[in-house]
Formats: structure tokens, C-alpha cells, sequence
């Protein structure tokens, strides 16, 4: 993806040689190996235009001869270069050289992390320094241009004349310009130092047109990248960057002053190289730009934001009720943030505050230390100031994002910011100087509109129209069979009536749908899941047992019979995580409804209950049938699969911290179609290390078998000869991580499940985290494209078979397609026509909601269920759940099997839905 800038590796700090110009070199042969040096570093396995060697090749585009064709407007801009331009590349080391008596080693100014008060203010403070160098020895006289990406790499468009120097620019603190002294912390801080060595990873120089014409031949696309990811970076008056080819304005645009933060907005941006117009032949250099928006943290006196957040005016108004109320709500607002001492250079982040705070007295702020714990002393309140340029954790983000931006809307936000950012107009001859010119017109492609599956609702095959289908008095598929179900609620008296109502329709509603349901029974007082959850003579046990007697009773042959309990309470009441939790503990379905949805019970909010309580219960609500080839593959012996890993977005809670754990897991979730019914998709979800992207083996072993294992006892003896792979959530560079790790692993598995099983893989890798934008042009102006849109030549990749769908029809805003990338396949007649009417299909497969999603089923449940089990163990966490460890690590795998519904009474049903 383009939005992952190539990270830049350490250099070591020993000088290298002069560096070897390929303009003397006398061919492209002799220029491709001077520009990836292979005898002094591990040959690069491929990225966009240099894809590992383990990728099938590109296929070809679909037959779009016999769809209706669509002309759409991107947000992706041609990036020309002079192929005779040589640009020079350099690996900087700066440094804080400390007074001498200090007898402390430099402080490495490059070094990567921190929070983004620290990396704006160190960024900063380089590209000041570095400017102020550069000045001071004269290596800018002669009109050389210097880019940078204000850490440890610089781009030339001449040689610096370093050696004189000893690669070594010195600047004393004294010297640097006002601004550059406010941002150094350092009291004894003497010089600021800055080592500038010549590129060894890569060739130290290339002309622009060799480094293309190395893509286009299977080499490395680095060297380029980075050059063109640095150079559209550049800092523009009125942005600040946050790495990772985002940038926001300095502008407040709203201000969310009672809860300490501001909003502001801003732009993604990232270089893609692309096969163009003319397949391949000549590669296309591109750069895609969207708009975005950011909440921060409202920069002011620490004080007023504390005023400000819990609503005091006056000082008689201050009240700290011990860990509780304002303290709770201001040690969580605190906890993380960078702020600064006044009058000071000195900033630190904070841990909380001091738990002596009682009644008006105010209490103190401790700074977090190295291993999070509090480190220096407590600092009083109105001594510190909230620092500037500190997005808010989505966990923190009290106000809900703005509205979606309209497609109009948006491309002329886009254009705002490429004019603001001077990426096109390029005024101060910056890109140019540099051989480098961007379009200021977007590229448009034309698209095409696939034909929608047909969608069967038992025997009744139901019209659709925009991706979407009225299931008017249709029965489902398959309906479920409910030993009973009891109906609990909680919340003020009022509430009774409604929920007592819709538990009186359930069972001639249920009906209707062929869902059977033996009875109903509803519980008149209000019942406290949290407390429910506790008891020992519960609902949920009493549930247990009444369910184990009818199943002790049932014929042989016949499937188990389940109960399900159903609870009821207001929407700002957070009882999900319990209510799910107790269903982990006791097996026993569970689903929840709010009760304000329960006063305003509708046709379609009956539709939507009786289409998740169907589908948790083991029955099927429609079937689908998909288009041309896809349905011969669909009707096969084919099993598809769809894994994703969810990441923590917390940071350590004091709960946590006090177990020693070293945050909350990463969360794998997994769904495949291995029931009885091929559109039915179920899974589980598997705890690992946190902030691990890569599946582990084990983890990715246990799933499979277990596929394999429900595939043999609900579809026969004969395996799949088919798997066809979703793999959600990875970028370009983790390619081959997926291809040799994750998909052996999966091999693996299937000749430990059965000596000599090989079946035939499809592996793909699909993604909404990316900022491409396909919108329809014509006489109505800038509108999102029809649903089922396909785009899949002239702005996809040059190496890999790429295409992107638009499924679905947004809600509101503009439309984002999904991103398909097939890495491998082995399924004889596979092609881009029949992967992609085998897509839509599965996007049809939601079951829950009479219309396409914008993912593959398989994909989205995998989400969904690294979610529930992310959900899990928070609740978990909160009950006091035990915690088992191996050694002195977390034992992940026990814990899922502690939480999991994996070879409990749940098994084998979509309990998530």
C-alpha cells in the first residue's frame, strides 16, 4: 500500500566511499547494477515493481465487452520525471552534542518513535539545523536544491561537497536561529551536530529514468520511492507533517474546547507506479491524494483544559471525588499526553495524577518513566501547558467523527490541498529543480459494471436492483429450530411494555420466517446482566439445564437443540461485553437488542432481528447463486477462508499494568464456509502477541484443522480440492510474509490433517485501508459510481494481478472500493472474470442486511470476530478473569480456549451475528 513510506533501515556510522555516479555508466545494464548493489546487501524479493518472486505473474484485465462501461475520475496524479536527472542520495546522523564536563555519550536526534509532540518538535529542530548547516558552510552557493524527510535521509540534485568537511557539519547551539533554540530541550546541550555520508545501501546517485526502467524490468522500486515519498513531503506553509504521507493543517477548523480537543483537517498522500494506459509498457509514476481530518489536543495552559473538561468556571466549583468522577475523568484525559513545564524547556509525558485529590484540593501530575511506572516528582497543575501537534487515540475521541464528505465535496478538498501543498503549480521550483513535475488533473479510467448474482430465499429467487433486495413475505433458506428463548431487560419502568410486546410478537414473527421456536418466556422484573453474570442459580444457568434436559432426550440423528436468551436495555447502558462474556462462560446463545429500538419496533427492525436470530441459531437466510464461471468454481469442492488480526488501540490501563501484561492482545479472527450450507460462514478468533501482524503458525494450524475437521462432519468424507484464501490487513512489504509463512503454514496443516492432502490454493489479499477514489463523471457532475463498479487496468499495479470493486452502495459519503491483490493461485480456470463474479458473490453473503457489503463475508466476519474476541477480553479483564501464564508470558492459547466457543456447545454456529 502506498501509504507505508519504505522505512528506512540504520546506517552504520562509519564513512563509505565516494560515492559512484551512474552517469558514467554507458548502459542500462551497467545502471540497474549499479543502482541495487547486490554484493553488499540481501537481494531485495520485490515490491511494486519489484514484487517477490513468489508471486504468480499479472494476469490479464477481465472481458468487459459485455458490461456497461463507466468513465470515472481518480484522485491519483501522473508524476513526470526527466529521465536524465541524477539525484544523490545521503544517510544524515544528527545529534546534540552535550558540554563536555558532562561525560555523557550525544543524543541521537534521528532515532525513530515518540509520541507526535516529540517527533514534530525533533523533525523541527533537524530541518532547522540542517538548513542552518548547510548555510553556515557554504554547500548551498550554487543553487543545489536539498530534500529531506527531517530524520536521517536527504535527496540532492547536485553533489555536496562534504569531504572538505570530513562529512561532518557543526553548528553551536548559540548559532541557530531563535525558533531552533526554543526546541531544544537540553539545557547542556553545546553543538548540534550533523554526519552526512553517501547512500551504501543503494547506489549514492541514479538518474530517474534508469531507476523507472529498473522497475519496469522486476528490480527494486526503493530507491525511487523514497525519493518521490520525500520529495511531495516537503513541508508546505501552514501543514505539519505526521509521517507515514500524512500532513494536517495548522488551522483549527472546530473547536471541541469542552473536551479539550480541536479538529483539524488534512491530507494523505503516497507514490504508486502503475501499468498506465499502455499496459505496462510504459510505467507510470503516480501520486494519490485524499483528504482527512484529525482530532488533537486543544494546545493551552493545563488548567483550562482540566476547567474546561469537567465544567468548573470558578474555583468553588473544583471538586475531586477520590478515584472516581473528575478524578477518573481527568486522570484518563491526562494519561499519555505530552505537556510542558512553563518557563522551561522541559516536557515529559504523563503517567496521571496523584491519588491524594480530595474535595477542592488540587492534585499533582506525575511524569511517566521509562517502563511506564512514574519516574521524576509530581508537577502541580498550573505550572504545565498542553504541547502542540498531539493527535487524540481513537479510544479518547469523545465527540464522533463529522459527517462523511460527499464526492463533490471531497475532490474539491483534494484540489484545495494539492494547490496549498504546491505540488502542482510547483512555485518554488522545488520538483522541477529535481526533474520532477505533477499533473494538476487527476487520471481518469474507465470502469465497468459487473452483473449482480442471483440471490434465492428457499425456492424464490428475489429481483435485485442497486445491489439490494426486498425480502417482502420470502421465507428463509433454512430456518432455525429454538428449544426457547427468555427475554430479560433492565432500565426504568417504562421500558416494560415494549420489550413485553415484542416478546409476545416473537414466536408468530419468527414463524412467518420459518423459524421455529418451541416458547417464549418473557421476565416481568429487571434483570442486571452484570449480576447476572455472578449468580450462581442465574437465567443463564437455568437456561443450561432446561436445554441439556431436552438434548439428553433427543433422537440420534437429530442436530442439538439450542436456547437463547435475548436482553433488553437503554443504548448508553455498556453491558455488551458482559452479556457476551456470560455467553462464553455458559454456552448458551445470546443476543442484544436496545430498548429504544424496542419502542419503535418497524417492519424492517423485525427483519433485522429475525435475520441475526436465524443465522446465530444454525439456519440460513438466502442462498446465492454467482455469475459465468464463478458458479461451476462456487458449486465445486471449493472451501473459502477469510482471516484478519485486530490490534490493540489502548494503551496500558492500570488493571493491565498491575498484572504485568504487556498490553492487550492482537486478535486473529477466521471464517470459512466448511458448514453443511456452502453460503454459510462461521469461525472463531485466537489471541497472540500484541502489534504482531504476521499470523502465528500455531494459530493458523488450529484453525484450518479445525475448518477441515466441521468440513468432513457436515459435507462428507472428501476434503476440498479447492481453498481459496482472503487474507485481510496487510501491506505490500508483508507480501512475502503472507506468501512463505502464512501459506505454508496453511499447507502444512492440511498434510498433518491428512498424509498426502494437497489441495490446489487461491491466495488473495483484499483491503479498504487505502485512499483510492473511483468517482462517476458525467452531466450530474462528481457522484459515487454505481454498486458492483470494477476498475481493473491503467491505475492498478504493472506486477501483480490487481483490481478494485466497489460492491456496495454507501450509506452516506463518498465510496471507497476494496482492493483485491492475487498473490498466488493453483486452481486451473481461474481468471480476473472468474475471481471477480466469485467476489461479488461473497459480498451478497451477509445474510443479515438485504443488500452487497463492501467486503468479501468471509473477510468481514473475520473482522467481526477479532472484534468479539477483543470485546471478550476486556470483559474478561473487568470480571477479574484469571489470567494464565506460561513462565512469565501471557499464555494466549490458553486463553483462548478459555474464551472461545471452539469445541464448546457453540461450535459450528455464527453465535456473532
Amino acid at each position: 500500500m502506498e501509504e507505508e513510506p519504505p522505512k528506512e533501515p540504520e546506517e552504520p556510522t562509519t564513512r563509505s566511499s565516494s560515492p559512484l555516479s551512474i552517469a558514467t555508466q554507458s548502459s542500462i545494464q551497467e545502471s540497474l547494477a549499479s543502482l541495487h548493489r547486490s554484493q553488499v546487501t540481501t537481494p531485495r524479493q520485490n515490491r511494486i515493481g519489484s514484487l517477490s518472486a513468489l508471486i504468480d505473474p499479472k494476469m490479464a484485465p477481465a472481458d468487459r465487452s459485455r458490461f456497461p462501461k463507466i468513465n470515472l475520475r481518480t484522485n491519483i496524479y501522473r508524476v513526470e520525471l526527466d529521465p536524465d536527472t541524477i539525484v544523490y542520495r545521503y544517510t544524515m546522523r544528527p545529534e546534540l552534542v552535550l558540554k563536555s564536563d558532562q561525560g555523557r555519550p550525544a543524543v541521537d536526534l534521528s532515532r525513530r518513535g515518540g509520541d507526535d509532540a516529540e517527533r514534530t518538535r525533533r523533525a523541527e529542530l533537524i530541518r532547522l539545523a540542517l538548513k542552518t548547516a548547510l548555510e553556515t558552510y557554504g554547500l548551498l552557493r550554487n543553487g543545489t536544491h536539498v530534500v529531506h524527510d527531517d530524520s536521517a535521509t536527504i535527496f540532492t540534485d547536485g553533489e555536496l561537497q562534504l569531504k572538505q568537511h570530513n562529512d561532518t557539519l557543526t553548528v553551536n547551539i548559540r548559532e541557530l536561529p531563535q525558533r531552533a533554540r526554543e526546541l531544544v530541550e537540553r539545557h547542556d546541550a553545546e553543538q548540534l551536530r550533523l554526519e552526512i555520508v553517501p547512500c551504501r545501501e543503494f547506489a549514492a546517485s541514479f538518474r530517474l529514468g534508469d531507476a523507472l526502467e529498473e522497475i519496469k524490468l522486476g528490480g527494486t522500486d526503493r530507491p525511487l520511492r523514497q525519493f518521490l515519498e520525500i520529495l511531495t513531503s516537503q513541508p508546505a506553509t501552514g501543514y505539519t507533517n505526521f509521517g507515514k504521507g500524512r500532513s494536517y493543517k495548522d488551522v483549527v477548523f472546530r473547536d471541541l474546547g469542552q473536551f479539550g480537543h480541536e479538529r483539524r483537517h488534512g491530507v494523505r498522500k503516497g507514490i504508486r507506479f502503475l501499468e498506465g494506459p499502455t499496459g505496462g509498457k510504459d510505467l507510470l509514476a503516480a501520486l494519490v491524494l485524499d483528504t482527512c481530518t484529525g482530532t488533537f489536543y486543544k494546545p493551552q495552559p493545563l488548567l483550562k483544559a482540566i476547567m474546561e473538561l469537567n465544567g468548573w468556571r470558578t474555583p468553588k466549583d473544583v471538586h475531586f471525588s477520590g478515584n472516581g468522577g473528575a478524578f477518573a475523568k481527568t486522570n484518563w484525559f491526562l494519561h499519555g499526553l505530552r505537556l510542558g513545564v512553563d518557563g522551561t524547556p522541559t516536557t515529559f509525558v504523563s503517567a496521571g495524577l496523584t491519588k491524594d485529590a480530595i474535595g477542592n484540593q488540587w492534585p499533582l501530575v506525575l511524569p511517566k518513566g521509562k517502563k511506564g511506572q512514574a519516574g521524576q516528582q509530581p508537577v502541580p497543575i498550573e505550572k504545565l501547558s498542553i504541547l502542540p501537534n498531539q493527535r487524540v487515540p481513537l479510544n479518547k475521541a469523545e465527540v464522533p467523527p463529522d459527517k462523511p464528505v460527499f464526492p463533490a465535496q471531497r475532490y474539491q478538498g483534494i484540489a484545495n490541498h494539492l494547490a496549498a501543498l504546491d505540488l502542482a503549480t510547483d512555485s518554488r521550483r522545488t520538483l522541477a529543480s529535481l526533474g520532477v513535475k505533477i499533473s494538476p488533473k487527476p487520471l481518469e479510467v474507465e470502469g465497468f459494471v459487473r452483473n449482480a448474482p442471483a440471490v434465492n430465499y428457499g425456492e424464490k429467487r428475489l429481483p435485485t436492483e442497486n445491489a439490494s433486495w426486498k425480502t417482502m413475505a420470502a421465507s428463509y433458506a433454512v430456518g432455525a429450530n429454538l428449544v426457547g428463548i427468555t427475554v430479560l431487560w433492565n432500565g426504568p419502568k417504562f421500558v416494560q411494555n415494549a420489550v413485553h410486546q415484542f416478546a409476545t410478537q416473537l414466536q408468530q414473527k419468527a414463524r412467518a420466517k420459518g423459524i421455529n421456536i418451541g416458547q417464549v418466556d418473557f421476565i416481568a422484573d429487571p434483570v442486571d446482566i452484570e449480576a447476572q453474570f455472578r449468580e450462581k442459580d442465574s437465567y443463564f444457568v437455568k437456561a443450561k439445564v432446561f436445554e441439556t434436559k431436552v438434548n439428553a432426550a433427543r433422537r440420534q440423528n437429530e442436530p442439538h437443540k439450542h436456547w437463547m436468551i435475548i436482553y433488553a436495555d437503554a443504548k448508553a447502558v455498556k453491558s455488551h461485553g458482559f452479556l457476551k462474556l456470560a455467553e462464553a462462560k455458559h454456552q448458551i446463545l445470546t443476543m442484544h437488542i436496545t430498548t429504544e429500538t424496542l419502542q419503535k419496533l418497524s417492519n424492517f427492525t423485525w427483519e433485522n432481528v429475525l435475520a441475526k436470530l436465524n443465522m446465530k441459531a444454525g439456519g440460513l437466510n438466502h442462498s446465492v447463486v454467482p455469475q459465468g464461471a464463478a458458479l461451476k468454481l462456487w458449486n465445486s469442492n471449493t472451501l473459502v477462508i477469510g482471516y484478519d488480526v485486530a490490534h490493540p488501540t489502548k494503551g496500558l490501563t492500570a488493571r493491565q499494568m498491575a498484572l504485568g501484561n504487556i498490553g492487550e492482545p492482537s486478535v486473529v479472527g477466521f471464517s470459512a464456509n466448511c458448514t453443511e450450507h456452502r453460503d454459510a460462514f462461521i469461525g472463531h478468533f485466537a489471541y497472540q502477541q500484541p502489534r504482531r501482524e504476521a499470523v502465528s503458525d500455531q494459530v493458523l494450524d488450529r484453525f484450518l484443522k479445525w475448518t477441515l475437521k466441521c468440513w468432513r462432519e457436515r459435507r462428507g468424507r472428501q476434503l476440498p480440492e479447492n481453498i481459496i484464501v482472503m487474507r485481510d490487513g496487510v501491506s505490500e512489504g508483508q507480501y512475502d510474509m503472507v506468501l512463505q509463512n502464512e501459506l505454508e503454514a496453511l499447507r502444512a496443516a492440511c498434510q498433518e490433517f491428512q498424509p498426502n492432502y494437497h489441495p490446489k490454493f487461491c491466495l488473495n489479499i483484499c483491503t479498504k485501508r487505502h485512499h483510492k477514489r473511483f468517482l462517476k463523471t458525467d452531466g450530474n457532475g462528481v457522484t459515487n459510481a454505481p454498486p458492483l463498479t470494477v476498475v481493473d487496468r491503467d491505475v492498478v499495479s504493472a506486477s501483480v494481478t490487481e483490481f478494485y470493486i466497489q460492491s456496495h452502495v454507501p450509506l452516506q459519503g463518498t465510496a471507497k472500493p476494496t482492493q483485491y491483490e492475487m498473490l498466488k493461485n493453483e486452481i486451473p480456470g481461474m481468471t480476473e472474470d472468474v475471481l471477480q463474479d466469485l467476489i461479488i458473490a461473497l459480498t451478497f453473503q451477509h445474510q443479515i442486511c438485504p443488500k452487497s457489503v463492501s467486503i468479501p463475508e468471509p473477510v468481514y466476519q473475520a473482522d467481526e470476530l477479532a472484534k468479539r474476541g477483543s470485546e471478550l477480553f476486556n470483559a474478561y479483564l473487568d470480571a477479574n478473569g484469571f489470567i494464565p501464564r506460561k513462565e512469565k508470558d501471557i499464555d494466549w492459547d490458553d486463553l483462548t480456549k478459555r474464551l472461545s466457543n471452539e469445541g464448546k456447545n457453540l461450535d459450528g454456529l455464527r453465535a456473532n451475528a
